[in-house]
This record gives C-alpha cells, structure tokens and sequence, in this order.
C-alpha cells in the first residue's frame, strides 16, 4: 500500500536519546526490497537509542553527521548481502534523499547539468568505507574544497 501512494521513507537506525529507532538493517531490507524508496539519515546529534545492537558504537556520546557512514553500512551490507547492486545501495545516502527533497535535478548523482558535489574515497561510502579520513577529496558546485590526499 505504501508504495502505491508513493511513500518514501526516511529510516533513522541510530534513533536517539527517546527515540527509538524507526527502522532496523532488517527494516530497510524489506522495504527496498517492496521498491519503497529509502534514505537513511542520521538524526544528527543525538546520543544512539540504548540497546542498538546494529550500531558499530553505544556509548552515548552526541553522534553528529560525521557517523552517516557508520550507521549507514549495515543496512547498505545487508542489502548488498541480499543482491541489491552498489549503485542502489549508494543511492540511501545520495539521489534517494535528494529525491525526497525535491532536488533530484540539481544533485544526489553525477550527471550533465547538475551540482557536481562529490566525494573521492577508498571504497563506496557507507558500504566500503565507514572512516570519514578514507574520503581523500570533496568538491562542492565543481569546486575542490577538501584535499586529503595524505
């Protein structure tokens, strides 16, 4: 039913400090696998909801955007696991929340005519990589902004 109203949904598995979790690496399986279009985001300076057993942390210390990665990979690996392509595994962190936004024509991929924001790394972020020191450069509107070349 959700997707024929053309519900999105935006999975926060890290939760917060009362608020639990809406959506489990299991949760957001189901739903890409119903081609219900998911973005997963971080809810950002919160403490984790106590008792996450999916999160590579729970120390209850502030988790900022900085963690995307981190509380992105077990959904991203568990639906990779499952035989959901690289691409579409990316797309949780990139164009499906641009889309969710209303701003899928100005960026979330790498096209003619769109914002060129992107990132150079050592693997597909979230999936790969959870280590935001992996990222080596960021462009921002075409623009090389960060350089860690290292």
């Amino acid at each position: 039913m959700a997707k024929q109203k053309g519900t999105q949904i935006v999975a926060t598995p890290m939760g917060g400090t009362h608020l639990t979790p809406n959506s489990s690496p299991e949760n957001i399986v189901h739903l890409v696998e119903q081609k219900i279009p998911v973005s997963i985001a971080t809810d950002a300076y919160l403490p984790p909801y106590p008792g996450v057993d999916w999160l590579p942390f729970n120390d209850q210390s502030l988790q900022g955007p900085d963690v995307l990665m981190k509380i992105a990979q077990p959904a991203m690996q568990a639906l990779h696991e499952n035989g959901v392509n690289e691409n579409e595994v990316l797309a949780l962190i990139t164009a499906n929340p641009a889309k969710l936004l209303g701003k899928e024509a100005k960026f979330g991929k790498l096209e003619v005519g769109m914002d060129a924001n992107l990132l150079v790394t050592e693997g597909i972020p979230g999936l790969e990589i959870t280590d935001k020191e992996a990222i080596k450069k960021v462009y921002f509107q075409g623009k090389h902004v960060v350089d860690r070349r290292g």
